[in-house]
């Protein structure tokens, strides 16, 4: 695990059915905190803290890129990532570390590899051909 941060404040009298990271989701939700997964963390974040970044989709159709970021994070708020069509450009909103490694993965060449960590095991995706994922 690593801190980037503290967060403090408080959660009282919270339930929620779920478990595990659909647990820090519902909590981010509730308490006004942005929370992603990437496979084998879970970052956390105030919603006042958070940037927003504009990116160019770098001529990659708008469904690799949605591919490409739901393999690295297969959890993150529905307001992290927005893609303007008409433009070509990609708005991530998050903390340093999340938008960094958005970054990371835009800039790569098309035909690069990415290595994500999914439930403690490694799986490569080659970026042109990653899965399709529904709007």
């Amino acid at each position: 695990m690593t801190t980037v941060g503290k967060l403090t404040g408080m959660v009282q009298n919270w339930s929620v059915n779920e478990s595990g990271v659909e647990a820090f989701a519902k909590l981010g939700n509730a308490s006004n905190l942005f929370v992603a997964f990437d496979g084998s963390r879970v970052i956390i974040a105030p919603k006042q803290e958070v940037a927003t970044v504009i990116f160019e989709r770098k001529g990659r159709s708008r469904n690799t890129t949605k591919s490409a970021i739901h393999a690295l994070f297969p959890l993150l708020p529905e307001d992290a990532v927005r893609q303007d069509q008409g433009s070509g450009l990609v708005l991530v909103r998050g903390p340093q570390i999340f938008v960094k490694a958005i970054e990371d993965v835009l800039s790569r060449p098309e035909t690069e590899e990415i290595r994500v960590f999914n439930g403690g095991q490694m799986e490569v995706i080659r970026v042109p051909h990653a899965q399709e994922i529904p709007p």
